[in-house]
């Protein structure tokens, strides 16, 4: 699941505002699916949004704690994308 380990490794890099930009594109490419997963895709973004302005404003101590919530969302994506979809971007 290729698409999954890219979005990781962009958390894992800390540019909040450069991994935002390249998800949105990422998780584009699942598709908005059901509407469960689409609110999942939602929530991902808004946390995404809110670690970035988080680490813009009060640096990286806090923003470590914004990224946790960010792995969370994407886990809860990774359990409700198809698995063909998922297959089929790979």
């Amino acid at each position: 699941m290729q698409i999954f380990d890219d979005i990781e490794a962009l958390l894992d890099a800390g540019e909040a505002s450069t991994a935002l930009k390249e998800v949105r594109a990422l998780v584009h490419q699942l598709g908005r699916g059901s509407s469960v997963l689409a609110g999942a895709i939602d929530d991902l973004i808004i946390d995404l949004s809110t670690l970035s302005f988080v680490a813009d404003a009060y640096g990286d101590r806090i923003a470590e704690a914004a990224s946790m919530l960010a792995r969370k969302r994407l886990l809860k994506i990774k359990l409700l994308a198809p698995r063909q979809s998922v297959e089929a971007v790979s």
